[in-house]
């Protein structure tokens, strides 16, 4: 094989499933990531994840660059203003293009980029619906020095975790207007809603490759260019540039103001996981209210410990997720439900010991933790060894 490149687009002008089959078979992918280069991982995502509805995928041509929306990014300075600006612009797109708030919420955050004097920041992440399009922003104008990556977010599995109600944790929406050609022509849509420090957590998988020098994921037959999806269309060019140089600056009344759903300022607290918490014990028909003082206790003593996990930099991402959390609650309350006694708190430490066992954790940081949450514990397991 001479090259990802070439073995992609033969393995896409096969017909025959069966040959697709054991032409993917003949293959020797990376045993273990970084890729080897972009092309690689669009062909591992193309013969492996197929098609997926609710699947949205963002590619990024920087590995380390956290899952954040442009409004909530460190570089940031001015909060106020960037609102202030945004609202501008998302109340001149609704008077010219008569669509909704949402709608124009989203057009903001996809035309910013045309703006040559103004820059708009926006909490909409932007994602998209087909991996291989992931495939060329994660390599488009990239360094060959980094490492890019495609993430996967799973809508259901984030409904399934967040908040059913707008507490800061969730809930969680996919925005994606209708008739924008840019816009169908990336596929892609808007996540809104959650914490923005939260976000990272809600991923299940991560791919990475090398980037090299001159090498852009492109697929002309399914109209995947730099042409086709950075081509902006005259109409919404010249709305968004006579709102650049005639609209802004412009003073905004405070009822044109638009908001993010969470103040990204103030940290997620144990009364935030707890909120969450109480919805999903009432999904396993358990009130949280009609619960003994110490089993209360044990499960704010559970969101105290994953509260300060999520502050941590040496406990991994998949661990502090509310993925995680979701999965001891149930497990705990569970097995306290099915042996009719009370949640146990060695429990509640056994189930981070298990999940902590990935090369990516440090169980000491994770026991150190539990020690500062409930200093009289008498920890059952030893927890020297990071990967027992």
């Amino acid at each position: 094989m001479s090259s990802w490149r070439e073995a992609y687009f033969n393995y896409k002008d096969l017909d025959d499933p069966v040959e697709r089959h054991f032409f993917r078979r003949s293959l020797e992918f990376s045993k273990s990531e970084p890729l080897e280069d972009v092309y690689e991982l669009a062909l591992l995502l193309k013969s492996v994840q197929g098609d997926r509805d609710e699947w949205y995928y963002r590619g990024q041509r920087d590995a380390d660059w956290t899952i954040r929306p442009s409004l909530f990014r460190y570089d940031v300075g001015d909060v106020d203003q960037e609102i202030r600006k945004l609202s501008s612009l998302v109340r001149h797109l609704q008077s010219e293009l008569q669509v909704s708030q949402e709608d124009a919420l989203a057009i903001a955050k996809h035309y910013s980029g045309v703006l040559e004097n103004t820059a708009v920041r926006s909490w909409l992440l932007d994602v998209t619906t087909e991996p291989l399009v992931a495939c060329f922003f994660a390599s488009y104008n990239s360094n060959p020095e980094d490492v890019g990556r495609v993430c996967l977010f799973k809508s259901y599995e984030m409904d399934r975790y967040s908040s059913s109600t707008p507490k800061r944790l969730g809930e969680v929406r996919f925005i994606s207007p209708s008739d924008v050609s840019r816009i169908e022509r990336q596929r892609a849509a808007f996540i809104d809603g959650a914490h923005p420090d939260l976000l990272e957590g809600y991923l299940p998988l991560n791919w990475r490759f090398h980037q090299k020098e001159d090498v852009v994921f492109s697929d002309p037959d399914l109209a995947i260019t730099e042409e086709e999806l950075l081509w902006v269309e005259d109409e919404y060019r010249e709305i968004i540039h006579n709102w650049e140089e005639d609209v802004w600056p412009e003073d905004i009344p405070p009822s044109k103001m638009v908001t993010p759903p969470h103040n990204p300022t103030e940290p997620v607290t144990p009364v935030d996981y707890l909120s969450t918490v109480k919805e999903w014990l009432a999904d396993m028909d358990e009130n949280y209210e009609d619960l003994n003082d110490d089993d209360q206790q044990r499960i704010r003593d559970l969101c105290q410990i994953h509260s300060e996990m999520r502050d941590s930099d040496e406990i991994s991402m998949s661990l502090k997720s509310e993925i995680t959390l979701k999965q001891i609650v149930s497990f705990v309350v569970g097995f306290a439900q099915q042996k009719d006694r009370k949640i146990s708190f060695d429990d509640i430490v056994s189930r981070y010991w298990h999940e902590s066992g990935g090369p990516e954790t440090d169980r000491q940081a994770v026991k150190q933790i539990i020690s500062n949450v409930r200093p009289s514990h008498e920890f059952t397991r030893s927890w020297d060894n990071r990967y027992s």
